[in-house]
């Protein structure tokens, strides 16, 4: 017998309420609800399910909100990157604006800005971003808007650092530091100044960034209970290090780095871009095996689960470093063209130059005119593009 609309809603009311429950609880008695999630498949799916139904019902939008709100974090650390895309996007933010929760409108265009901008669109993310950010900006009566502004500010930074504006990091970064440290967030301050040392790192001011670098590692050593976030601070010193040719150095953070990750559950991106970034530095010191198990690791993770442009991009560079080491130059000119191409126009403009100089001094090494044409074509756009990193590219064109 059909249901009238009546019982249709009591119906999904009650099965929202109970899968609500049951995340609630999990969480209460501190279960590890990412890896139970992961278990039980099927669960996730029929909460998609039974959402998708009652986003027709007004009266439910509070309990989708709550349910969505609650699950993004273990969902985000699944990897389940469309998902989060799909349905906090369909379903989600429709019911929050519907129910006049703006805050949550707020998170849920802050949760879709990330995901597109780590998958393949940072220009599209800043228009979620943005969005969030006026949103959140309007909320006057509530403290945890003002936390969730400082989020976003943050990712605005992160956004901007892939697409190349860097002055922008800066200004943005330094109103995101007063709204954290107005209201005592000094997690998100830290992670606001790894975002503006990644910019001062990517205009060539090195000390810059490893003053603020350290400056994040200054704030997790004054809070041992989230001391673990250290994590971040090696990245980050690893990955200067390896702008710098400090290979050895470099292969020490990031292997502290990864531990920590591997020991806290660290989610699946922050590991897959750290592994990678480990198997260039072996692959600088000519340890092609440990390089290759590095980047094999993870390889299936960034292109079958997370889609991350930018790491499918320098995992084709490691793996051309590996060719070209073992003199395997073809091979090495094919992964590197490859690379620029994943990486398109527009965005990473710090990773197409290294691609590209790497790419020009082999081409100039070998001799290969064809390849020499297509790399400086790759570079002569980037920096028509962003005129305000030529400097350091041209810096770097010997050593990268």
């Amino acid at each position: 017998m059909k249901l009238d609309d009546s019982e249709t809603i009591q119906d999904l009311e009650e099965m929202l309420s109970a899968y609500l429950k049951q995340i609630q609880i999990l969480r209460a008695e501190q279960i590890n609800t990412t890896k139970f999630l992961q278990e039980k498949g099927a669960l996730l799916q029929g909460i998609w399910a039974a959402s998708c139904d009652a986003i027709a019902y007004p009266r439910l939008y509070p309990i989708i909100v709550e349910l969505y709100d609650i699950l993004h974090y273990p969902v985000h650390t699944l990897g389940l990157w469309s998902q989060i895309k799909k349905f906090y996007e369909e379903i989600g933010l429709k019911a929050a604006l519907g129910s006049a929760q703006f805050r949550y409108a707020g998170r849920f265009l802050t949760y879709i800005g990330v995901i597109k901008a780590n998958q393949d669109d940072p220009t599209g993310a800043l228009d979620y971003l943005n969005q969030a950010a006026e949103l959140l900006t309007k909320i006057t009566d509530d403290p945890k808007a003002r936390e969730d502004h400082g989020a976003v500010l943050f990712h605005l930074c992160s956004a901007l650092n892939d697409l190349g504006r860097y002055a922008e990091v800066i200004e943005t970064g330094k109103v995101a530091l007063q709204v954290c440290r107005a209201i005592g967030r000094w997690d998100t301050e830290a992670f606001t100044l790894g975002q503006i040392g990644n910019a001062y790192a990517r205009l060539g001011n090195f000390a810059k960034a490893e003053e603020l670098y350290l400056q994040t590692a200054e704030i997790w050593e004054a809070h041992p209970e989230k001391g673990y976030l250290r994590h971040i601070t090696y990245y980050h010193l690893g990955r200067i290090n390896l702008i710098k040719s400090n290979y050895k150095k470099a292969r020490e953070f990031l292997r502290q780095s990864i531990e920590i990750k591997q020991e806290v559950g660290e989610l699946k991106e922050g590991l897959a871009h750290c592994t990678v970034q480990l198997g260039i530095a072996c692959a600088k010191l000519g340890d092609y095996q440990e390089a290759l198990y590095n980047f094999d690791s993870v390889n299936r993770i960034i292109k079958e689960e997370l889609f991350d442009v930018r790491a499918m991009a320098e995992l084709g560079y490691g793996y051309a470093l590996v060719a070209i080491g073992q003199q395997k130059y073809s091979e090495g000119f094919l992964l590197l063209q490859s690379a620029l191409a994943q990486i398109g126009q527009q965005r990473f403009p710090d990773l197409k130059i290294q691609l590209a100089l790497y790419l020009a001094k082999l081409a100039l090494f070998r001799i290969n005119l064809k390849m020499l044409r297509y790399a400086f074509h790759s570079l002569v756009e980037v920096l028509l593009e962003q005129p305000s990193i030529s400097l350091t590219a041209s810096r770097f064109i010997f050593k990268r």
